[in-house]
């Protein structure tokens, strides 16, 4: 995720959800899983700045668009 503005965006969460009976294999640190679930507590992500956040998934299927949300808004990954 990008921050491609002049201020901080701040209480940042991703949420991507997972195919039933994926195997997820989760490589960042501070994800929590829950059921088909996955969250990143992010919190600040300072301006000009991104972030990676990794994970291996076997045995997948039809994938959703993640949700990047902040204290000012949100977007859907492409």
């Amino acid at each position: 995720m990008e921050n491609d503005t002049r201020k901080p965006l701040k209480d940042c969460v991703i949420e991507d959800y997972i195919p039933p009976g994926a195997e997820v294999n989760i490589i960042t640190a501070g994800v929590h899983r829950i059921g088909d679930k996955l969250t990143w507590e992010i919190g600040v992500i300072p301006p000009r700045e991104h972030i990676i956040l990794e994970y291996r998934m076997k045995k997948q299927g039809i994938l959703q668009d993640a949700l990047f949300r902040w204290d000012s808004g949100e977007k859907k990954s492409e």
